[in-house]
């Protein structure tokens, strides 16, 4: 449907299919319109380091969005990470570390984008990590450094403690041009 030349996404779902093609496609998430509000958009699917989960952004209009994860085994369903923490925030980007112990994303909550972590799956704890705005949050392969881009356009990184079990950024951040 369109109209005034912006296309109306009345609800998405997230599937899965054996990757050979074989089978029944199983829809795993699925969201409808809402009548009293915007229709829910699923996006970003990436699983989990481990499998166990489907991690996924739940948006609903140009504000408001979530990030979500499906259980793969047992009861499927689907719980909420992190959110944003204003009406006029969303969650932009995000990106799971590949120990699987934090997830890293990008918020609008404060008037501009900024980079955070929160433990996975638990979602508690939230710290901030770029302190001049940044986006595109990604992990070095062994979760020790955490990468971005600023709003000055540089690539900025950042060390993590991975020893503890509360988040700690070590030492300053560095940034190429």
């Amino acid at each position: 449907m369109r109209q005034s030349g912006a296309t109306l996404i009345t609800g998405t779902s997230l599937c899965a299919r054996l990757a050979n093609g074989a089978g029944q496609e199983e829809v795993l998430v699925e969201t409808g319109s809402n009548v009293s509000g915007p229709a829910h958009t699923l996006l970003s699917p990436q699983p989990s380091p481990d499998g166990r989960y489907l991690l996924y952004v739940e948006q609903a209009g140009p504000t408001g969005a979530s990030v979500l994860a499906l259980p793969t085994a047992g009861e499927k369903k689907p719980f909420s990470i992190v959110q944003a923490q204003s009406p006029q925030g969303r969650i932009v980007q995000f990106r799971l570390s590949p120990d699987g112990r934090w997830l890293a994303y990008s918020s609008t909550d404060s008037g501009r984008e900024e980079v955070y972590v929160s433990h996975f799956p638990s979602g508690t704890g939230r710290w901030q990590v770029s302190q001049t705005g940044g986006t595109f949050p990604n992990w070095r392969g062994d979760s020790k450094e955490i990468y971005f881009i600023g709003l000055d356009g540089a690539l900025h990184a950042a060390g993590v403690n991975t020893k503890s079990n509360e988040f700690e950024l070590e030492g300053v951040a560095r940034s190429w041009c």
